[in-house]
């Protein structure tokens, strides 16, 4: 009891000498280090995915027709940070190739421009781990650019002469779009192991293509005006490594 009554004075006197700024530093690195102590277990999520896009080209411009083109390869790496709460993150690089169309002639065939797209992503979205699967909705932000442009003719050779578009090409220098997607574990998120995922997206480019319209000359004095807002959806497959830290 003596005890007692003899080391809570002495504590008190401490504390009320001790000035207010240590007292606030010593709280915050009490709080990181009980942080330290009783944080989650991170997941770092390595994914490579090979998938298919399809692509609408709809045009701003009166009188001049929409386009889609389909079943376009696109390759992707991703890397994912997960924890124990009930957000995610991650970045990814990737390469889409674009076969832009022009004009389409009576018997079908088609001409255009073609370019592959390299495009960078940041994404953020919700972990839903279930017995069996682990589902990953996300939202995305992506940036990208073009690299150059050529000519493109689909259904057999082009007789036809038209303005070479890499002469008239005037491209953004970046293209920012939105990305709403999910992907799709095949087991459960905790198992250490490679684990197979579908994934879905819609991804809408708000800019449009070029800096102005342009003027394509599908045959000798007939001219097509060219200009187009991009929106496509996307459905991959790969495989992702998780690691636990």
């Amino acid at each position: 009891m003596q005890i007692r009554l003899t080391i809570q004075p002495i504590m008190n006197s401490a504390f009320r000498l001790m000035p207010m700024k240590k007292m606030i530093i010593l709280t915050i690195c009490l709080m990181i280090g009980t942080i330290n102590v009783t944080r989650a277990q991170v997941t770092h999520g390595i994914s490579f995915r090979v998938g298919i896009n399809n692509s609408l080209y709809k045009t701003p411009l009166p009188n001049e027709k929409n386009f889609g083109s389909y079943f376009l390869p696109s390759f992707s790496i991703h890397y994912s940070k997960f924890s124990d709460n009930l957000f995610w993150g991650g970045v990814g690089l990737g390469v889409t190739p674009r076969l832009i169309p022009f004009y389409e002639y009576q018997t079908g065939q088609k001409i255009g421009a073609s370019s592959p797209e390299f495009w960078l992503q940041v994404r953020t979205g919700f972990k839903i781990e279930r017995s069996f699967s682990t589902h990953l909705p996300y939202l995305g932000l992506n940036i990208s650019r073009f690299a150059a442009f050529e000519s493109w003719t689909k259904n057999g050779q082009n007789t036809t002469i038209y303005t070479a578009p890499d002469s008239l090409f005037k491209s953004q220098a970046f293209h920012p779009s939105l990305e709403i997607g999910t992907s799709l574990l095949n087991s459960t998120f905790r198992e250490d192991k490679r684990n197979v995922f579908i994934h879905f997206a819609v991804r809408y480019y708000p800019m449009k293509m070029f800096k102005e319209s342009i003027p394509i000359e599908y045959e000798p004095g007939n001219f097509v005006n060219i200009q187009y807002n991009l929106m496509e959806i996307i459905i991959s497959a790969g495989i992702q490594r998780n690691v636990h830290r």
